[in-house]
């Protein structure tokens, strides 16, 4: 585990509306403080995104987010009930196969994926998490 993170494992779930968003970023830099600015800044942009395509693709009720440190990477889980069968695109295509850019949407993932190692999305039942590993700089 990395020496500097007290607690490798942290989660809190918040409210899904977007007046959360800062109340989960503030939560993630308090997870990962003490490593470097870099990251921190990488991983709210990461947990800002994930968490606005819960609220906007996800049921209304609650979004979990948690934040695991390994020694060499930070892995931030943003999880948010969706509806049987639903159509978000998020839910339907692997990262990195979303549907063109249009209007206002569609980039968020993209530069998600571009700043991350690894980008993961998951449905199980009702709940998509989509995750995001971020490399810990040297």
């Amino acid at each position: 585990m990395h020496g500097l993170i007290p607690h490798p494992y942290e989660s809190r779930t918040f409210p899904s509306d977007t007046d959360s968003v800062a109340d989960a970023r503030a939560f993630v830099a308090g997870a990962l403080e003490g490593l470097d600015r870099a990251l921190l800044i990488d991983a709210r942009l990461a947990v800002s995104e994930l968490f606005t395509n819960g609220v906007e693709h996800g049921n209304g009720e609650t979004i979990e987010v948690a934040v695991h440190v390994s020694d060499d990477a930070v892995e931030l889980s943003v999880t948010s009930r969706i509806e049987s069968g639903s159509t978000s695109p998020i839910a339907q295509h692997p990262v990195g196969v979303v549907e063109p850019v249009s209007g206002r949407t569609g980039r968020g993932l993209r530069i998600i994926a571009a700043m991350s190692r690894e980008v993961r999305t998951a449905v199980v039942g009702d709940a998509l998490t989509v995750v995001s590993v971020i490399a810990i700089p040297n």
